[in-house]
């Protein structure tokens, strides 16, 4: 009898350090991808891991949409336009919104290349 409790109480002791090692060591990471002093909003993010927000360049006078590949970031969009609500799919189609080039809102398409 006192074997089979000293077996238990080994397996319970295996178990217990199994989930406290899983629950120590997450099987994930953080990434911070932005550091600036503008406002970065309304990331996307396909299944690829490529990520696409909207944000301000230097002159922080309009919004520009950004691209991070997983190893860089991209400034997709460089003009004087409020380029908005960016989406990305997983072939790397990049889609989005834009004020003032004209009285309304215009969509642009951005294929990758």
């Amino acid at each position: 009898m006192n074997w089979v409790r000293q077996q238990g109480l080994a397996i319970l002791a295996i178990l217990l350090f199994t989930i406290a090692q899983a629950m120590a060591a997450p099987n994930y990471t953080i990434t911070q991808v932005t550091n600036n002093f503008f406002d970065d909003k309304y990331p996307q993010i396909n299944n690829e891991g490529h990520v696409v927000w909207r944000g301000s360049d230097a002159s922080a006078i309009d919004l520009e949409i950004y691209l991070y590949t997983g190893t860089k970031i991209i400034q997709i969009t460089d003009n004087t336009f409020s380029d908005l609500n960016p989406k990305i799919n997983d072939n790397g189609y990049i889609v989005w919104e834009r004020y003032g080039d004209g009285p309304d809102y215009e969509i642009f398409l951005y294929d990758g290349t």
